[in-house]
């Protein structure tokens, strides 16, 4: 989240216009909607950070409600060494069930991934954000 506002802070500041602030948004959430979960020794590893992401948003239908409004719904997601979803749990709702729900079908087309490049490395956390008006990122 720190690159979209940082990207928001830079539109402002040179005065662009809505549509070069919506792409700069987009292109940050793009980059780093998903965030690993680390215990004390975990490293993250960005790109299959970023592989997991692609593979859920590519099974994510956003609910006709999220065009409107401004939701987020962040998940946990542990992932056996196979790369099997072992269990999921949704961390934040978003205070709207559509939307919700979207994100936990999107997770339940996928059950399998590419399994973790090392073994502390089993749980990501995934925040999903609309494009509703006044939306500070979107995936």
């Amino acid at each position: 989240m720190l690159k979209s506002n940082v990207c928001l802070q830079y539109a402002r500041t040179m005065g662009a216009g809505v549509f070069t602030v919506l792409a700069l948004l987009v292109f940050a959430a793009a980059t780093c909607s998903p965030s690993m979960a680390q215990d004390g020794n975990a490293k993250r590893d960005e790109a299959y950070e970023q592989t997991i992401w692609k593979i859920i948003k590519e099974n994510w239908v956003s609910p006709a409600v999220a065009k409107t409004k401004q939701l987020t719904c962040q998940v946990t997601i542990e992932i056996e060494p196979g790369g099997k979803v072992k269990k999921y749990s949704i961390t934040q709702k978003s205070g709207n069930k559509e939307f919700d729900s979207s994100v936990t079908r999107a997770i339940d087309k996928v059950k399998e991934l590419p399994a973790p490049p090392s073994p502390t490395m089993l749980e990501i956390e995934i925040t999903f954000q609309s494009k509703g008006k006044g939306a500070a990122a979107a995936p």
